[in-house]
């Protein structure tokens, strides 16, 4: 090799050895393990609360909410429902996941009526999975939800059990990219699901089923909404009720598109309202009655 050469050898090494140093050419740091932590009660549960973190519930506690000292936190607050009733608030958790362990699904439940069972604000990248929430012990007449969602972006509903007496199972403000998978609906006591001003919503291989009475999903100012492989069936909306799905705009982006799946046995006002704002595609729509009031 010539002495010529040689320079230029050394010269490109000499650049990529300066460039290493400064992380050009570095590999991308891999996103650090989230710390994980298992409780099996209410009072754990509060306490374990935070960004960046897996809480595990182990199988078949049950955290009742209601049963909890109510404390400060800097993650979490207590938001009167009612005179006595107090709903538990997660607040800027992002990248918090709260899973159940293997075997017995655990329960997270309030016996408090006018209380949702939990409340999220500002939890970017939450991930519930595997779990069952409702009121409890017994069903009956309330006011308060289930899950609510409030200014949450890329949550994740997965595997998990959404039952009444909850005035709904869902309820969804400003809340972007949303993903509901694998999940029961059921035995809510006025209506499945509310979404004001949110996009982007995505509902896959879930089932919405025997509830009622005065409306079903109800959307307003919302946009990129999604059913695929979803079944909607057994709702029973009273003659003064709405449509079984509602949306307050009438133009493309806001058009509900329901993908396979069925919506079948319902009774309601209408299918849709306005009624050319539910496109169905290959979706088996059978054994429902509309009775639009006189």
């Amino acid at each position: 090799m010539t002495g010529k050469r040689i320079c230029v050898a050394l010269l490109a090494t000499a650049i990529g050895l300066a460039a290493l140093a400064a992380g050009v050419f570095a590999p991308e740091a891999e996103e650090p393990k989230k710390r994980t932590i298992r409780v099996d009660s209410a009072k754990a549960f509060i306490e374990a609360l935070g960004p960046d973190r897996v809480i595990v519930i182990e199988a078949g506690a049950t955290l009742r909410l209601d049963e909890v000292p109510r404390g400060r936190g800097k993650h979490f607050r207590w938001l009167e429902a009612l005179e006595g009733q107090y709903e538990l608030v997660v607040r800027d958790c992002a990248k918090l996941e709260i899973r159940a362990a293997e075997g017995e699904r655990p329960l997270t439940c309030t016996k408090h009526p006018y209380a949702n069972v939990l409340h999220f604000e500002n939890c970017a990248g939450l991930v519930l999975s595997g779990l069952k929430l409702g009121h409890d012990p017994k069903p009956g007449y309330c006011s308060g939800g289930v899950i609510v969602l409030e200014s949450c972006e890329s949550p994740t509903i997965s595997d998990c059990i959404l039952f009444g007496c909850g005035i709904e199972g869902l309820t969804l403000n400003k809340v972007k990219k949303l993903t509901v998978e694998n999940t029961v609906v059921e035995k809510c006591t006025y209506g499945l699901l509310t979404a004001n001003d949110c996009e982007d919503l995505t509902f896959r291989k879930s089932t919405f089923q025997d509830t009622g009475d005065l409306y079903g999903f109800s959307f307003t100012d919302s946009a990129g909404i999604r059913f695929v492989d979803c079944v909607v069936e057994d709702n029973r909306l009273s003659p003064i009720g709405n449509a079984l799905f509602k949306t307050n705009l009438n133009v493309d982006e806001a058009r509900i598109v329901f993908q396979g799946g069925a919506i079948r046995k319902n009774r309601a006002v209408a299918l849709c309202r306005p009624a050319d704002m539910l496109k169905t595609v290959e979706t088996e729509v059978a054994d429902n009655v509309w009775t639009p009031p006189e």
